[in-house]
């Protein structure tokens, strides 16, 4: 698969969409045309990730982007905590 220049193929897109998840989190540090693709595909109750303008997801947390996926990843865990509590 080449990712760069065209979509996956028909059998991989099926393999995205063969299972069903509960959460997706998607910590890349910069935009990227293979994690937006899954987050597109992808049957998950819930999408959460940086935010983007392509609003692919559920939830986004704004951080600048030089903050570490581990920066991120506390940030979606506080905010997911705060909203599973009510």
């Amino acid at each position: 698969i080449n990712w760069l220049t065209k979509r996956p193929n028909s059998e991989v897109r099926e393999q995205i969409m063969a299972r069903h998840f509960d959460l997706l989190i998607d910590l890349t540090q910069q935009p990227s045309l293979t994690m937006q693709y899954i987050a597109m595909y992808i049957r998950a109750d819930f999408k959460v990730g940086r935010h983007t303008r392509e609003g692919i997801y559920d939830m986004t947390i704004d951080t600048p982007a030089q903050e570490t996926p581990d920066f991120l990843y506390e940030q979606i865990i506080k905010y997911i905590n705060m909203f599973s509590k009510k």
